[in-house]
């Protein structure tokens, strides 16, 4: 119902993350997402209103479990919509490098929890252990904003340190 009644509201898209991957009978999870009006985005496109395209993403973890890769960034890329602004949706923020390169405007990233556990994103930031990937917050490369969230939730123990939850609301403004 839930779910439902907030497709009546606006667009709803979603895209996999790793924890889905262990889910018994997760293809029948998405079988019923999409019969309340998700749209699910596995390395495919989705166009609204001719101004924007959402680009999702198969989870990176997802060869471990399925043995099927995801596509390249260029290759993803290709599927959008000439002319429109390109939204990516991927779960892990790990690969701006070629989202940059491949001329995406907006990346939307979560998995990392903010960190989750005080001093995690600051050890990870001043050591830079996700490369020049993010653990929480915005950056830019070239064209491309990325922004990656705590989110709403947690994993594994049921706390965070030093991150709170949260809801992101993008703004986009047209020229």
């Amino acid at each position: 119902p839930l779910l439902r009644g907030l497709c009546a509201i606006a667009p709803v898209y979603y895209v996999t993350g790793n924890h889905e991957w262990r889910v018994p009978g997760l293809r029948g999870i998405l079988a019923q997402m999409r019969a309340c009006g998700v749209t699910v985005l596995q390395d495919e496109a989705a166009v609204i209103d001719d101004r924007f395209t959402i680009l999702g993403r198969k989870d990176a973890s997802q060869e471990l479990y399925t043995g099927q890769p995801r596509e390249d960034m260029e290759t993803l890329m290709k599927k959008a919509e000439d002319g429109t602004y390109t939204i990516v949706l991927d779960h892990q923020p790990r690969d701006y490098d070629a989202q940059a390169a491949a001329g995406a405007d907006l990346v939307l990233s979560g998995h990392t929890h903010g960190g989750q556990f005080f001093p995690m994103a600051q050890l990870m930031d001043k050591l830079h252990l996700g490369g020049n990937d993010l653990v929480y917050g915005h950056k830019q490369i070239e064209h491309t904003d990325f922004i990656v969230t705590s989110g709403i939730s947690d994993w594994a123990l049921k706390f965070r340190t030093g991150c709170g939850s949260e809801f992101v609301i993008v703004n986009i403004r047209g020229q």
